[in-house]
C-alpha cells in the first residue's frame, strides 16, 4: 500500500536531508544509513507522485560493502521505522515497468515517499536532540570546571600548610574522577556534577579557614585602562613581598644561599637554584612574565621550601618543575595570595 504521498514534489537534495535527518532523530544504525543514503542516491525523479528505488541487493553490496543479510536487516529496519515501503512484485525481484517507448510507468522495489513526507517531524526530533545534548555537554563542562578548581584547591593547600591533612579531599576527588563518565555514555550527569560541586565549595571553604578565614581569590575592582591595570597589580604586588617575612618562612630553602640583603640578590639567588631542582628555563620565564621578577622569585623560594621540608617519603611535590609552573599560574589567577602564604608560613615557623 502506497501512501505517505507528500503534498509538495520534493527534490533529490530533499530527501538527501530527510535521511540525514531521519539518521539522527530515528537513531539508524550504521548500516542503515549507509542503505538508505544509497536508495535515496538511486533516486531520479518521481513516478506517478511516488518517489521509487529499485536497486538490487548486489548493487547495495557493491556500493556499500555489506553483505546480502546484513542488507535485509537494514532494510527490515527502515521499513520499522517508517521510512520506507516495501513494494514487492509477483516474483520478490525489484524492477523497473517501462513502456514500449522506454519511459517507465511504475516500479517495484522500495517508496521514498514517507521520508520526505516526514521531514518536518524529524527536523523537529533532531532539534530537540541536538538541545538535550547541548545541555548535557554544559553539564560537563561545569564537571571539567569543578575537577580544575579542585586540583588547584589541593595543590594550594599543600602550598599554604604542609602539614594540613587533606587525604580525605584527596580520596574524594580521585573517586568523583573514577565516577564521571565519559561524554560519549548515556549515564546521567547531575548527580555526579552535584558531588563535584560539593568537593569544589568543602576545597575553598577549607582553603579559606586555613587563611583565617580571609578569602584569598583575587577581587578585580579598578576602572584603569588595560595595560596601565596589569601594570600597577604587579608593582602593588610585588610591594607586598616583604623579604624579611620571606626569609622568616622560608628557612631551609634559604639555607641554600650564603646571604640575601635585597631584592636584587634575592632575583639572583632564585635565578642560579631553580634549574638544581629542575625548573625549566621556560617557566622560570614565564614566571618573570606572569607575576614579576620578585614574586616569581619569592613563590620559587617557597615551593623550595615545601620541596626542602618534605620529609615524609611520600613526595608532595614529584616534579618541581611543573609544582612550580602550576604555582605560578594559580598566583597568576589569583587563586593563591602569595604574600598572604608567605605571612602564614611565617606564623607557622614562629610557633
Amino acid at each position: 500500500m502506497d501512501s505517505y504521498v507528500p503534498e509538495d514534489a520534493g527534490t533529490k537534495k530533499d530527501l538527501f536531508e530527510s535521511a540525514h535527518l531521519a539518521a539522527i532523530a530515528l537513531g539508524l544504525r550504521p548500516s542503515a544509513r549507509s542503505i538508505l543514503s544509497q536508495l535515496v542516491g538511486f533516486f531520479r525523479e518521481p513516478i506517478n507522485g511516488l518517489y521509487l528505488v529499485w536497486p538490487s541487493n548486489e548493487f547495495l553490496s557493491d556500493r556499500t560493502g555489506l553483505s546480502d543479510r546484513a542488507i535485509r536487516y537494514a532494510i527490515g529496519e527502515l521499513i520499522r521505522a517508517g521510512v520506507i515501503l516495501a513494494r514487492d512484485s509477483a516474483n520478490g525481484k525489484r524492477f523497473a515497468v517501462r513502456s514500449k517507448q522506454g519511459q517507465i510507468l511504475d516500479a517495484y522495489g522500495f517508496n521514498l515517499s514517507p521520508l520526505l513526507a516526514r521531514k518536518d517531524e524529524l527536523q523537529a526530533r533532531t532539534d530537540a536532540i541536538r538541545e538535550f545534548q547541548r545541555a548535557r555537554m554544559a553539564l560537563f563542562d561545569q564537571i571539567t570546571i569543578c575537577r580544575r578548581a579542585a586540583q588547584e584547591a589541593l595543590y594550594a593547600l599543600s602550598a599554604l600548610e604542609m602539614s594540613i591533612d587533606t587525604s580525605d579531599l584527596q580520596a574524594e576527588y580521585e573517586r568523583l574522577v573514577a565516577l564521571s563518565p565519559r561524554r560519549t555514555s548515556s549515564q546521567p550527569v547531575e548527580p555526579v556534577l552535584s558531588l563535584w560541586q560539593s568537593l569544589k565549595t568543602t576545597l575553598e571553604d577549607r582553603y579559606n579557614a586555613a587563611c583565617g578565614g580571609k578569602n584569598s581569590r583575587l577581587i578585580e575592582n579598578n576602572k584603569d585602562s588595560p595595560d596601565q591595570s596589569c601594570n600597577k597589580r604587579q608593582r602593588d604586588n610585588e610591594s607586598e613581598i616583604n623579604l624579611p617575612d620571606l626569609c622568616a618562612a622560608c628557612p631551609d630553602a634559604f639555607g641554600y644561599v650564603e646571604s640575601v640583603g635585597n631584592d636584587r640578590e634575592l632575583l639572583s639567588a632564585a635565578a642560579g637554584l631553580r634549574g638544581a631542582i629542575g625548573i625549566h628555563r621556560s617557566a622560570w620565564d614565564e614566571a618573570m612574565e606572569k607575576i614579576g621578577p620578585l614574586r616569581a622569585s619569592a613563590a620559587f623560594f617557597v615551593v623550595l621550601e615545601i620541596y626542602s621540608a618534605d620529609q615524609s617519603g611520600e613526595m608532595k611535590i614529584k616534579n618541581p618543575g611543573g609544582y612550580f609552573r602550576n604555582y605560578v599560574r594559580m598566583i597568576e589567577s589569583g587563586q593563591i595570595d602569595l604574600a598572604e602564604v608567605i605571612r602564614y608560613m611565617r606564623r607557622k615557623k614562629a610557633h
